[in-house]
């Protein structure tokens, strides 16, 4: 919460400044900071609802069941419905697990999904580790599918690579693909992951020009 106040505060700060150099007649600098200032404000949304995902989720064991509250920010590029129940554990065929990648205005990255397959066929989604190809990489979900596949003994299915629509930066126009279509070959795959790799290190670079910018102007 803090992290995403602060690029808030940053934003806000280069958005004046591109206000104050259009009216003193410097218009490309101004459309600069501008863009900058978007992609600043997409940034403090990408980590606001990140942080409300991991404020509401948690699984805990009782013998035989696992207890699941699952907020609907669990996965950036869709809107889940919240989960609030018990699972017996003899009713779980599976975890399901397979790699996400998304490209957006020239940006990529990859997630990966992790969700119970019930015997009676239907997927509860659990969550996700985001952005795997770059720096900010957060795998918290699959270290907690780590403990719930030894704790229970359940099989875990890595169902490969798809690829979903990322829309408008991840906020608008998302598609995630049905957990029914086949995954990638390795070598399309490993194309996306390199393709993803570039495309962090150029977000990166860009947040890293929007912050020194924003704080000399």
């Amino acid at each position: 919460m803090a992290v995403a106040s602060v690029i808030s505060l940053l934003a806000l700060t280069a958005g004046g400044s591109a206000g104050a150099l259009l009216f003193h007649g410097e218009p490309a600098f101004a459309l600069l900071l501008a863009v900058l200032t978007v992609w600043m404000f997409v940034l403090a949304d990408y980590v606001w609802r990140d942080c409300l995902a991991k404020r509401g989720w948690s699984i805990e064991f009782e013998p035989g069941k696992l207890l699941l509250n699952l907020p609907t920010r669990r996965s950036l590029m869709q809107r889940l419905a919240r989960e609030h129940r018990d699972v017996d554990i003899s009713e779980i065929a599976t975890i399901d697990t397979r790699l996400e990648y998304f490209r957006s205005f020239g940006l990529a990255t990859v997630h990966r999904s992790y969700g119970l397959r019930m015997r009676s066929g239907q997927l509860i989604v659990l969550g996700e580790d985001r952005a795997l190809s770059g720096d900010l990489a957060e795998e918290t979900v699959g270290q907690i599918v780590d403990v719930i596949a030894l704790k229970t003994g359940l099989p875990v299915r890595d169902l490969g690579m798809v690829e979903g629509i990322g829309g408008c930066l991840g906020v608008l126009f998302t598609s995630v693909p049905g957990w029914e279509e086949s995954g990638y070959p390795p070598a399309r795959q490993a194309m996306l992951w390199r393709r993803a790799g570039a495309m962090e290190t150029i977000a990166s670079i860009i947040t890293l020009a929007a912050l020194i910018l924003s704080a000399v102007t």
